[in-house]
């Protein structure tokens, strides 16, 4: 039984290079058909998040007002007190969302 096993084994053989070289061809192809179709998506997801960002911080400013009876200054201070996790940050990555203290809105 185990002679028979080795025997093939031994006798197994692998791709040949024309079959990798169709598979990669294929996977080409299928690469160059899906980046273009969700290059666009990108602009339009990072809109999406700003959405979002701004929706759950109004909520927690809101909440920051009916428990302290003004609005924060900043997103800091909501991090600080618990309203949320962490400080959100813009799509662009780089500047952080802002409170106007008058009103509570969110920019």
């Amino acid at each position: 039984m185990l002679a028979k096993i080795r025997k093939y084994l031994n006798n197994e053989r692998g791709f040949t290079l024309i079959e990798l070289m169709v598979v990669v061809v294929i996977l080409g192809i299928l690469a160059s058909i899906a980046i273009p179709r969700f290059a666009h998506k990108v602009p339009e997801a990072k809109a999406v998040k700003t959405q979002a960002d701004i929706k759950i911080i109004q909520t927690a400013v809101d909440l920051y007002f009916f428990d302290y009876g003004v609005y924060p200054t900043d997103t800091e201070q909501l991090v600080e007190e618990g309203y949320l996790k962490e400080n959100p940050v813009k799509a662009d990555g780089v500047s952080p969302y802002t409170i106007n203290p008058a009103d509570g809105t969110v920019n």
